[in-house]
């Protein structure tokens, strides 16, 4: 717990991951030399990201206390004088106090993430964005009055990218903003808009509960392999007869295997008894993929057994 490792000169991803370890095992003992992991600019980028992500990790178990303590340090990282530069050592500290403002709303942070998606450096408005969804997905409440606010703009402002839309679009979904549905709506079978756009606007309506999203089938397969992919994760969460029929589609004429690989992802998590047949082709056609044939023998377990936790459980929860 003294640090020594990080002075070492061992391969960066042991290091890192003894450092994950080090947060999981041994707790708030552990939160003095991982912060200075964490606030060193010696350290390269696994280690930092590690560092961060095990402090989060202590914080969220942690007294209020601590967790605070912790909070008040990665803001302060992460401020103009800040020791964190690297982008996505920013974003991991962005996420880590978007986890411990969910576990305690008092946490110190909310100002710091508010000010930055409204109106911080362009490389932080999504991840602090990102976070305040997190945080806000955790309490029945509104954080602040300015979070659905700032999250609602976010998704149609000139000033982001397509790609930063996307990410305002799942924050977004993810906090249960009923303001933003309609522009999400508006965006999914809009073929002007940017294909990651329209695909993350889905899986931001899917997040926010809607399933009435009228355009979501006729969108599917019009786009690119990537927003297929990403309605597809949403269909998966929408349970809808409509979702069904979409991955059913999609499974059966896709030529990607990628593509049918992630359908049969989709059938096998929306469990509905009459995938099998589908299910079935794919694992009996040898001129399917082993991989794509191994997600489809992962559905139809996940469909078939009756236990509440499906004995295939191992290989469908983390297929992506």
């Amino acid at each position: 717990t003294r640090g020594r490792r990080y002075d070492r000169d061992e391969c960066q991803i042991v290091r890192s991951h003894e450092l994950l370890a080090l947060g999981l095992l041994v707790g708030e003992k552990a939160d003095a030399p991982l912060s200075r992991v964490l606030l060193t600019r010696r350290a390269d980028r696994n280690t930092t990201r590690i560092a961060d992500n095990a402090l989060a990790t202590i914080g969220v178990r942690a007294d209020a206390r601590t967790r605070r303590s912790i909070a008040r340090r990665i803001v302060g990282a992460l401020g103009k004088r800040g020791q964190i530069r690297d982008v996505s050592t920013r974003n991991f500290a962005h996420i880590s106090l978007g986890r411990l403002l969910a576990v305690d709303p008092k946490t110190p942070g909310l100002p710091y993430l508010i000010e930055t998606a409204a109106e911080g450096k362009y490389m932080d408005r999504v991840p602090a964005a990102l976070a305040l969804g997190i945080a806000s997905r955790a309490h029945e409440e509104p954080l602040d009055r300015r979070v659905p606010e700032l999250l609602v703009e976010g998704i149609s402002s000139k000033k982001l990218a397509g790609r930063g839309r996307a990410g305002f679009c799942i924050a977004a979904g993810l906090a249960g903003v009923e303001a933003a549905v309609p522009p999400m709506q508006a965006l999914v079978p809009d073929r002007m808009a940017m294909d990651e756009l329209r695909g993350y606007a889905a899986l931001g309506l899917a997040y926010a509960g809607d399933v009435s999203q009228g355009a979501f089938a006729a969108s599917m397969p019009d786009g690119s392999e990537e927003m297929r992919l990403t309605m597809l994760d949403a269909a998966g969460l929408m349970r809808t007869p409509r979702a069904r029929a979409a991955a059913s589609l999609v499974l059966r004429a896709a030529r990607s295997q990628m593509l049918k690989g992630q359908a049969a992802i989709t059938l096998g998590r929306l469990q509905d008894p009459e995938s099998i047949s589908e299910l079935i082709q794919i694992l009996r056609g040898d001129h399917h993929q082993d991989l794509t044939r191994m997600i489809a023998a992962a559905a139809l377990g996940r469909i078939c057994d009756p236990e509440p936790r499906p004995s295939l459980s191992r290989l469908t929860t983390n297929l992506n």
